[in-house]
């Protein structure tokens, strides 16, 4: 067996089983939209606003000084914080909808 097929068949095994704990999810949650809010309520802000911040942060670090450097870390952090917020609040309210939807618990 050559090592292309070999490499072939390891990448179709992958993706198959793949396929499959994602199916035993849908199958074992009833309520997946939930989950799926949840992940990206947590996913979201950090990929979307933070790591573009902190991305531009560190390629553009040495090209600024003085009051122009304090600046572009004002605004960095400001936008790091914005992420954190989003998250949070994100998070609650995903955290609230699935006790309420599964445990039946009334906030």
């Amino acid at each position: 067996m050559e090592k292309n097929s070999l490499a072939t068949i390891w990448i179709y095994v992958l993706k198959t089983t793949i396929c499959i704990i994602t199916f035993a999810f849908a199958i074992m949650i009833p309520n997946l939209e939930l989950f799926i809010a949840l992940i990206g309520s947590l996913c979201l802000p950090f990929m979307a606003i933070s790591l573009p911040a902190l991305t531009d942060l560190i390629t553009f670090w040495s090209s600024h000084h003085g009051l122009s450097k304090a600046l572009f870390i004002t605004k960095h952090v400001v936008i790091f914080l914005i992420a954190v917020v989003g998250c949070y609040t994100g998070v609650q309210a995903s955290v609230r909808e699935i006790l309420i939807e599964v445990f039946k618990v009334q906030m």
